[in-house]
């Protein structure tokens, strides 16, 4: 399970959202994107690369959420952005 809390203060520990090791494909099902949201369901940031990162610039603190798509399936969770 990926750490669900982030602390962009530049002290090189939880400064960035992101899942390593994210496969960059199967054939089964591959990653195409994630998106986070804030808490109204706002889209506040998309990537299609798996190796994204993701460090809340411009974010007030709260909680987002994300999805995580794969081919025909996806999954998601929740961040905690602490300034």
């Amino acid at each position: 399970m990926p750490g669900n809390v982030l602390t962009p203060n530049g002290d090189g520990l939880d400064d960035c959202f992101s899942l390593a090791g994210l496969p960059e494909g199967s054939c089964l099902d591959p990653f195409s994107e994630i998106k986070i949201y804030n808490r109204w369901g706002k889209p506040v940031f998309s990537n299609t690369r798996n190796n994204f990162c993701w460090d809340g610039a411009g974010m007030p603190a709260g909680v987002y959420y994300y999805t995580l798509h794969f081919g025909i399936s996806s999954a998601g969770g929740s961040i905690s952005l602490i300034r």
